[in-house]
């Protein structure tokens, strides 16, 4: 999610760790600010209005420097990066019509395309076979014939994981280097919305 729809949708920056004064009172913009929510009966939340039974809870967000990885995510953001181009960020999968072998009338966007969409309908996001055919197409984009992009022109590199989240990206005549957080974030916030 953008870091900016998530600053829109919070109910407060925190910008302190103190949770409550010493007349027992929450600090404004601390850990327990009653912009989220309040757990002391009779005590309104400052979002909803409503009291403690009623409301139902309201985050807020901390502001960072820098972007970081959520460890939870670190699976899903080797799978985007190594099936998409370093540079345009495209799929690497060809867009042009006859270029997927099982079935020659579409391309290979639209086949993957259509039999994600399947499987999502039959058997859900969570599913053993959704999980298969992302990994299906992770595999056909990271697969040595896509060391080229399609679409650019680019060099592609082979993607790595040094758990728990440190990514490396290895071109074959430059060696290795390591994908910080920004490099990442920058990379995924191009990947084309199609």
């Amino acid at each position: 999610m953008d870091p900016n729809e998530i600053r829109k949708m919070s109910a407060v920056e925190i910008k302190t760790a103190d949770t409550y004064k010493d007349d027992g009172h929450a600090y404004k913009q601390g850990l327990m600010d009653p912009k989220m929510g309040v757990i002391d009966p009779g005590i309104r939340c400052e979002t909803c209005g409503n009291k403690h039974e009623e409301c139902p809870s309201h985050f807020g967000h901390i502001a960072l420097e820098l972007p970081i990885m959520h460890i939870g995510f670190t699976n899903l953001i080797k799978t985007a990066l190594k099936s998409t181009c370093n540079t345009c960020s495209k799929v690497l999968l060809h867009s042009s019509a006859e270029t997927h072998p099982l079935d020659p009338e579409k391309s290979e966007q639209d086949y993957y395309r259509d039999r994600v969409h399947d499987i999502i309908i039959k058997h859900g996001v969570g599913s053993r076979e959704f999980k298969t055919i992302i990994k299906d197409i992770e595999k056909e984009c990271a697969h040595k014939r896509r060391a080229i992009c399609m679409h650019c022109g680019s060099e592609q590199g082979k993607i790595m994981l040094d758990k728990p989240s440190t990514f490396k990206e290895k071109k074959a005549d430059k060696g290795e280097h390591k994908l910080n957080a920004r490099d990442i974030r920058e990379w995924l916030e191009r990947i084309p919305d199609e």
